[in-house]
C-alpha cells in the first residue's frame, strides 16, 4: 500500500480476516494507543519504540469497542444459537460439522432431530457473520495449528485421503477476533464441561483412526506375504 506498511497490512488483514469494521476498529486503536505510526517514509509502521510489544498488541489485543459490538450481536441470538455458537468457539477457529454434533450430543443439547436442523443452525450463524462454511478441504495452516493435537492427526489423515472424510474441519469463523471474543465471554465453569466434552470427542476419533490405520496396515501386510 502507498500509505501502510507491508507488514502492518498483512497482520491487521490475517487477524480481521479483512472485515472491514473489524479491520477499521483495530487499526483506529493501534493508531491511537501509538502502536502504529507514521513514519519519516510517509508510511504507516509498528512502532519501533515499544519493540515487538506493537505485533504483538495486533496479533492478540480486542478492542473494547470491537468486543462490546461482536458480544452485542451474540446476546441478540436465540438461546439454541447461542450455545451452538460458543460450543463451536471451543472447538477452534476452524471445525468440523460431524465433531460440532458429537459435543453437543455429550453436551445433553441433542435437539437436532435431523442433521438438517443443525446445518440449519449453521446457515443461521453464516448469516448473521459469525461463521463461514468452507469449501476447500486444504484449509490454512493457522486454522489446522489452532486445534488440539488429535484433530491435527485427523486432518493429516484426511488431507493424504483423497476419500471424503465426515470430519474434515469444513466451518471456520469469520475471523480470528470473533472467535476470540465468543470464547472469552463463555464463563469458566462452562468452558470447563465444553472442553472436557471437546477432549472425548476428540480421544473416540482418534481411537477410530488408529483403529482403521491399523486395519490398513494388516491389509498391507496380508498383500505383502
Amino acid at each position: 500500500s502507498e500509505y501502510v506498511d507491508q507488514e502492518v497490512l498483512d497482520i491487521v488483514y490475517d487477524r480481521t480476516e479483512g472485515h472491514p469494521s473489524h479491520l477499521a476498529l483495530l487499526v483506529k486503536w493501534l493508531v491511537e494507543q501509538k502502536y502504529v505510526t507514521r513514519h519519516r517514509t510517509g508510511k504507516f509502521h509498528f512502532n519501533e519504540e515499544f519493540g515487538s510489544k506493537s505485533k504483538e498488541q495486533a496479533l492478540t489485543h480486542v478492542p473494547q469497542e470491537l468486543e462490546r459490538i461482536i458480544r452485542y450481536h451474540k446476546n441478540e441470538l436465540p438461546g439454541r444459537l447461542e450455545r451452538v455458537l460458543k460450543v463451536a468457539a471451543v472447538l477452534g477457529k476452524a471445525f468440523s460439522f460431524e465433531q460440532l454434533k458429537e459435543v453437543l450430543r455429550l453436551d445433553d443439547l441433542d435437539s437436532f432431530e435431523k442433521t438438517e436442523d443443525l446445518h440449519l443452525e449453521l446457515r443461521k450463524l453464516q448469516e448473521f457473520g459469525f461463521i463461514q462454511h468452507v469449501d476447500d478441504k486444504k484449509l490454512n495452516d493457522m486454522s489446522v495449528a489452532s486445534m488440539g493435537s488429535g484433530i491435527k492427526y485427523r486432518v493429516a489423515r484426511y488431507l493424504s485421503s483423497d476419500s471424503q472424510n465426515p470430519l474434515d474441519l469444513n466451518w471456520k469463523f469469520q475471523d480470528d477476533i470473533t472467535q476470540e471474543v465468543i470464547l472469552k465471554s463463555i464463563p469458566r465453569k462452562r468452558l470447563s464441561q465444553i472442553e472436557k466434552r471437546r477432549d472425548k470427542v476428540v480421544e473416540l476419533a482418534n481411537e477410530r483412526a488408529k483403529s482403521a490405520a491399523k486395519s490398513d496396515i494388516d491389509d498391507y501386510l496380508e498383500l505383502a506375504v
